[in-house]
């Protein structure tokens, strides 16, 4: 399937006629280690601000940053996301502050434990240990809390919390986006187009020749799931087995092409390396659809690689990674079902949706890529059918009677956070310091950075996943699905 071919194809004139100046500065925009987050003290004691400083000196040095949350300026404990960033709204008290508060600095402090992990061995010496830094944080999270819930400081620091846009207006200025983003659309239909054409063609085809796949199932037991409860932001709050429960119970089944080595997943390692394994790798998330906030499983299968197909393929290169999304919603028994499915691969590209009969795409996004439904989710149990090499979604269905079986075990997302050692004995990082594995980038950047992204094409950390190249969009965006789809039936 060439539908990302002709989308680079639909940008090469208006990529030519750009002076090699400019792309080299475009080409080398945000290639900077993050700075350092100085410690405001207005907010933190003489003493966590001296803790928070000697942090982020060793982690400026080492370039450890971590990319998941994205950092508050002068608040270097405080961490937010895209949820939490828009559940500012819902902070009117004192008491929902604070606990906006405490869940950005849940956010910081999980995140220092991994950098201080990724440390240098020799820097991590001079630091306390994990027990011990973790203990200091929370304490210093406790004072500093008094500082920011009275409404002037509230809306100073708050206003503070944006998680940072992941399109650059400079690329997009110098690309001369509105001219190349008509070429951009005109790819990405073309892109919608073959990709519809795939899922019609191979629906009466994927039953046959069991022999070719294999199947891969999850082999984690289920367990019951029960009332979750919410906090005082009208977010759910499920409990560590809670969530595990509920990505036991709705681990997709995958149908992959038997044979090939780039087919079989595994783990992505450091530096572009991989290893097979019967993995599968786990995330959760919160999403917003009319109004209510639901929980999210995403899961996500890598491989070594997207193969080459000869020498001018810009989409080939090191490891590839497919994330498969269920949305859930309660029932009127406190069981879960699933309300939408959507998928991207780990570099954010071609996002696809599968709602279930509960919602309908009943509008257009004029103002960025459509949410592109190539097929609606199946009723009866499915598989997530994978092509060969591209390992795109063929399309959604019952698994072949006859194939090979395989089981899975889940493995949280945040494991891949933390580095390994190399054969030198140094430390070395899956993920850089702004969320992209750099090993893993596409000669498809040098024509679709005209869209604003750096590397597009390059895997991409959680929190990272920019999903449109016309407009903006987000994977983890809340309300991600307000926009153009609708609820079909009453609750249930």
């Amino acid at each position: 399937m060439q539908s990302r071919t002709r989308l680079n194809q639909h940008l090469m004139f208006g990529s030519r006629r750009l002076g090699g100046l400019l792309l080299l500065l475009c080409l080398s925009a945000c290639s900077t280690v993050p700075p350092m987050n100085k410690p405001s003290a207005e907010v933190y004691s003489p003493k966590c601000q001296s803790l928070l400083a000697r942090l982020e000196f060793h982690i400026h040095k080492a370039d450890v940053r971590d990319a998941q949350y994205a950092v508050i300026e002068g608040l270097p404990l405080f961490r937010v996301d895209r949820l939490l960033e828009e559940r500012k709204t819902a902070a009117t008290t004192s008491s929902t502050r604070e606990h906006w508060w405490q869940r950005a600095a849940d956010y910081g402090i999980s995140s220092y434990l991994i950098e201080l992990a990724n440390l240098p061995a020799r820097r991590q010496a001079s630091l306390p240990a994990a027990a011990a830094l973790e203990q200091q944080l929370q304490v210093c999270a406790s004072r500093a809390m008094p500082a920011l819930l009275g409404d002037q400081a509230w809306q100073y620091w708050s206003a503070k919390a944006v998680v940072p846009s992941e399109y650059f207006a400079g690329r997009r200025a110098l690309g001369l986006y509105p001219l190349t983003n008509l070429a951009m659309r005109s790819g990405i239909a073309d892109w919608q187009a073959q990709t519809r054409e795939l899922f019609e063609q191979t629906s009466a085809q994927l039953a046959t020749d069991s022999d070719r796949y294999q199947l891969w199932v999850p082999a984690a037991e289920v367990g019951a799931v029960g009332e979750i409860a919410h906090d005082e932001l009208g977010l759910p709050v499920p409990s560590d087995q809670q969530w595990q429960n509920l990505a036991a119970a709705f681990a997709p089944q995958w149908v992959l092409p038997a044979g090939a080595d780039y087919d079989q997943p595994g783990k992505p390692l450091a530096g572009g390396g991989f290893e097979a394994a019967p993995l599968v790798y786990w995330q959760a998330g919160i999403g917003k659809v009319h109004g209510q906030f639901l929980p999210q499983i995403s899961y996500v299968m890598w491989f070594s690689e997207r193969p080459s197909t000869g020498a001018l393929d810009i989409l080939a290169g090191k490891l590839d990674g497919v994330v498969w999304r269920v949305t859930l919603s309660p029932t009127a028994n406190g069981e879960w079902q699933p309300l939408i499915y959507d998928s991207i691969h780990a570099c954010g590209c071609y996002h696809l949706f599968f709602p279930t009969p509960r919602l309908s795409h009943c509008a257009v996004d004029q103002e960025r890529e459509s949410a592109f439904v190539p097929q609606l989710a199946p009723h009866s149990p499915f598989a997530v059918w994978l092509q060969s090499a591209t390992h795109y979604i063929e399309g959604l269905h019952p698994a072949p009677l006859d194939a090979e079986v395989n089981r899975y075990q889940l493995r949280p997302l945040d494991e891949l956070r933390y580095a390994r050692l190399n054969q030198a004995g140094e430390t070395q990082r899956l993920y850089n310091s702004h969320g992209r594995v750099a090993e893993s980038a596409r000669l498809e950047r040098f024509l679709l950075w005209t869209s604003g992204l750096v590397s597009p094409g390059a895997m991409r950390q959680w929190g990272s996943h920019a999903t449109a190249f016309s407009g903006e969009r987000y994977f983890d965006e809340p309300g991600l699905f307000d926009k153009e789809f609708c609820k079909t039936d009453p609750e249930p």
